[in-house]
């Protein structure tokens, strides 16, 4: 199977003239780049979904400036979505988010739903997955920087890798059909459960083990537990290349609405 060249860190560079602002995406490190939304040639076999880099991507929908006039400190903020075939967002879920951040998870909620994003492949097929991220800003010395990896792993994160987590997809093949709140649950809270995969290079799940659950008497381990045991995943992404990898897993449960 043919290498793809994948970009982790989507970093948004701000060159601002007072009233209005040229966004610069860039990818680290270097040489990297998104592959297109219809690749051609040999099939892909796999292909993590991946952020748009256009103007509707998700990375420069998000208005940097504002965010800098709330909080120039550090801030960081992890999501998901649910992004359809089509590279539509179907639905998210911020968490896990740093002290100070609500600047940045505002702008993330306000904007996810509308961004575009190029879709997962699995097994040479267009697929409906979830893409997992974290969004990092600062605006130090006056200049607001936006980072977004694409993985929920905070070592990842920190060792700045070139690495995209896996993605579990939804039908065919996988029996992931989704989050399903646990019936034992008020229907109130929401949770969250932290499983340990371990996910091979065709994204099979050769473990899977409850690391974490909060609040811990109402059954989000064992749902995030049932929801995960079958699903098939487009495997991790290091430096181009699928992996089999090792992570732990946030899961994250919305109480229903009312």
């Amino acid at each position: 199977m043919r290498s793809l060249v994948l970009s982790i860190l989507i970093l948004g560079a701000v060159v601002s003239s007072g009233r209005a602002q040229t966004v610069v995406t860039t990818a680290t490190p270097e040489p990297s780049a998104a592959p297109s939304a219809e690749p051609s040639g040999t099939p892909i076999q796999f292909r993590p979904i991946l952020m748009s880099t256009g103007d509707h991507g998700l990375i420069n929908k998000i208005d940097r400036l504002k965010v800098a006039e709330e909080n120039p400190r550090e801030q960081g903020v992890m999501f998901y979505c649910v992004v359809n075939k089509n590279g539509k967002v179907i639905s998210s879920a911020t968490y896990r988010e740093t002290n100070d951040s609500a600047a940045l998870e505002r702008e993330i909620r306000r904007n996810i739903e509308t961004s575009v994003f190029i879709p997962a492949i699995y097994d040479s097929k267009t697929v409906d997955a979830i893409y997992y991220g974290t969004a990092t800003f600062s605006a130090e010395g006056g200049r607001p920087r936006l980072r977004i990896w694409q993985n929920n792993d905070t070592s990842e994160v920190d060792a700045e890798s070139d690495f995209v987590g896996p993605q579990p997809v939804y039908g065919g093949a996988s029996k992931f059909l989704g989050l399903h709140y646990p019936k034992k649950a008020d229907h109130k809270t929401n949770g969250i459960a932290d499983l340990d995969l371990q996910i091979d290079a065709e994204g099979n799940i050769k473990d899977i083990k409850l690391a974490y659950e909060y609040p811990a008497d109402q059954g989000f381990g064992e749902a995030a537990v049932a929801d995960f045991t079958d699903a098939k995943f487009v495997p991790a992404f290091r430096n181009g290349e699928p992996v089999e990898c090792s992570i732990r897993l946030p899961v994250y449960y919305q109480a229903p609405a009312r």
